[in-house]
């Protein structure tokens, strides 16, 4: 015989052309822009500060109204001073909640990309043993045997 490795090589190709039933793979997940991120935050956290802000101004009105400073420059400072904190506390909120939107999002996307691609590296079992069977076949006993007859 002269090349009595060409039957194993065989077998090794055969196995790995019937057995790796390759699936397409699926697309990496892009992370969510900040802007759209922001744009989901703001949607869900705007309503309850209006809420929250139109409570808050209206619990200080009644305050400077009780003590008489309502309309006079004390009462205002105090009134612009409470808006300008509550905006401050609001963005920092929103700009939280949109960071933890694109990671949460982010993770999610992974976790499933993961899973569709260990689904897809995935051997089918049928064709896992038809490769396997093509393998033993040709790099068995039978594989020198039709490589002889081939070449004679």
């Amino acid at each position: 015989m002269a090349f009595p490795w060409l039957p194993v090589i065989g077998g090794m190709v055969a196995g790995k052309l019937l057995g790796g039933s390759k699936k397409s793979e699926p697309q990496a997940p892009q992370r969510m822009s900040y802007e759209q991120a922001l744009g989901q935050a703001r949607d869900i956290l705007t309503p309850q500060y209006e809420q929250g802000r139109e409570r808050v101004l209206g619990d200080v009105s009644r305050n400077l109204i009780g003590r008489g400073f309502y309309g006079q420059a004390p009462g205002d400072a105090l009134r612009a001073g409470t808006m300008a904190d509550m905006e401050t506390d609001f963005q920092g909120q929103l700009a939280a909640a949109a960071t933890n939107l694109q990671d949460r999002r982010y993770t999610q996307d992974y976790q499933l990309y993961q899973t569709q691609l260990q689904q897809a590296n995935r051997v089918d079992p049928f064709w896992g043993t038809v490769g396997q069977i093509a393998g033993g076949f040709v790099g068995g006993p039978a594989g020198p045997a039709i490589f002889n007859w081939l070449t004679n």
